[in-house]
């Protein structure tokens, strides 16, 4: 690779949560075609749906165990590496 920065790292983190189920609802009404007001918008079947669906993996608490990863491409100049 022809750069600068041909030093790359790859960083991942992992984050266990507890997200309550109208979180998940709330993501999938963020999807541009289910918002509230276009024509033909189903928003409520959608969160009735989305309800539904998530509903038998939530706790007494009405949480939902997830992981989520973020993760990350570092790239840097050699000699930054070599300095850590």
């Amino acid at each position: 690779m022809v750069s600068a920065f041909s030093h790359l790292e790859r960083v991942s983190v992992l984050e266990p949560r507890e997200t309550p189920v109208e979180r998940f609802v709330d993501r999938a009404l963020s999807f541009a075609a289910t918002w509230h007001g276009r024509p033909g918008s189903r928003e409520e079947d959608l969160a009735v749906e989305v309800r539904k669906a998530i509903a038998k993996y939530a706790g007494a608490d009405g949480t939902v165990r997830e992981v989520l990863e973020g993760h990350a491409l570092v790239a840097r100049r050699p000699r930054e590496a070599l300095a850590d």
